[in-house]
Order: structure tokens, then sequence, then C-alpha cells
């Protein structure tokens, strides 16, 4: 069972320890190692102030990834998704698409968006077909938009609107 409960300080060593493993930041832009300063600062500079809503995946009551909104543009109702499952054993089980689905009743019904988008790597195809079938639609591919590793990467825009659910 697939379960989200709000974000602690006390996850503070998750969050760490999933975002530093190599198959959680292979799929992130930003691959510099994450600090303790760094979630401490998103805590207090981000999560306190409504900027974004974050959550821990829970499966069977083990925690196993999280999920959030960001950037949440309260005049316009939009905001960006970001998911990561941080248990790689975790990987593959359809949780991710379970918690994208609760996420999105969140930002919906609670946050009062109108929009959620999300970018996504154009070779993560795992991903984009869960967020096909959370029902996000393809909007568009973002050209060389990234440089990791001296390489230029796509990414593909997809988004969902509320009437769509």
């Amino acid at each position: 069972m697939v379960t989200l409960r709000k974000i602690l300080e006390s996850d503070t060593p998750l969050i760490l320890k999933w975002r530093n493993s190599e198959f959680v930041k292979n799929n992130f832009v930003v691959r510099e190692p994450f600090s303790e300063e760094n979630q401490t600062k998103w805590m207090h500079e981000i999560i306190a102030k409504g900027k974004a809503v974050q959550y821990i995946i829970m499966f069977d009551d083990m925690p196993v990834g999280s999920v959030y909104i960001r950037d949440i543009d309260y005049t316009h109702k939009k905001g960006e998704f970001g998911i990561f499952i941080g248990e790689r054993d975790y990987v593959g089980k359809g949780i991710g698409l379970h918690a994208t689905t609760e996420i999105l009743k969140i930002a919906f019904n609670e946050l009062k968006l109108h929009r959620v988008y999300l970018r996504v790597f154009t070779d993560n195809l795992a991903a984009i077909k869960t967020y096909e079938k959370a029902g996000f639609i393809k909007e568009g591919v973002l050209r060389d938009t990234v440089l990791i590793e001296g390489k230029y990467s796509d990414m593909l825009l997809m988004a969902i609107i509320k009437e769509e659910r």
C-alpha cells in the first residue's frame, strides 16, 4: 500500500542518502553532492514558506522515496512536479504511479492549482510512461537544455490540467 506523509526535518538523513545515490542523482539536472545544509535551507526557505510541498512516499509503512510540487505560483495556479524512488529495490513496482496520482489530488484539491508540469530527460522512458499513465501530456522537447558532464541533453516538457483528471 502506497501512502504519502509530509516531509519532516528528521527525514534529512534519508533525503541525503537518496539524493546522493547514483541511480537517483542521474535523473536530476543538478548532480552535485546534496548536503544537510541544502536540505535545511529547502525546508526553512521553501517548504515552510509554501513555495513547495514535499511528501515522503511510504510503501507498507516503509519510506521509499519522495514526491513534491515546487515553484508553486499561486497567481497563475501552477507548480512543477518532481518525484524519486530512493530505495532501488522498490523501483519498477508501480509505487511512482500511485504517489504521482496522490500528489496530483493534493495539487488540484488542496493547493487549488490549475496546471502541474514536469521536465524529464527524453531517454527516461520508464518515467515518461508512468507520467502518461497519470495523465500528463507531452507538450514539447526542450532541445539541448542542460549541459551535464560536457554533453547537452534534451528534456521533455509534460503537463496536466485540472480538468484533464
